[in-house]
């Protein structure tokens, strides 16, 4: 029985996976669970440093370096930069997603 199968099995909530990308033009993706993202946002605003405008608002959210799965460290801030953890700025492509799941987490966004 897989991980979700179980905690369904045991009456406990399944932690979806989302596909999060660094940035719009970003073709490297990652899959993290739904519960390691907050702060969803309309992100308009985009880069490392000095921000630039994209092209159309895309669907953001956080993602702390803790939570980066195993193999995916250089996805973010490297963690010799400071402290952890680390905020990391993420949009949620919507065509890389489930769109009931896409729909569920913009509907997240503070109005």
């Amino acid at each position: 029985m897989n991980e979700s199968a179980a905690k369904e099995e045991a009456g406990g909530a399944v932690d979806r996976r989302v596909i999060v990308a660094r940035g719009w033009t970003e073709d490297r993706t990652i899959e993290v669970p739904e519960s390691a993202l907050f702060g969803f946002h309309e992100a308009v605003l985009m880069g490392e440093g000095p921000q630039s405008p994209i092209p159309k608002p895309m669907l953001g959210a956080v993602l702390k370096c803790t939570d980066l799965p195993e193999g995916c460290e250089d996805f973010g801030p490297t963690c010799e930069e400071g402290e952890c953890p680390h905020n990391i700025e993420v949009v949620v492509p919507r065509d890389r997603n489930a769109p009931e799941l896409y729909r569920e987490l913009k509907s997240r966004v503070a109005k």
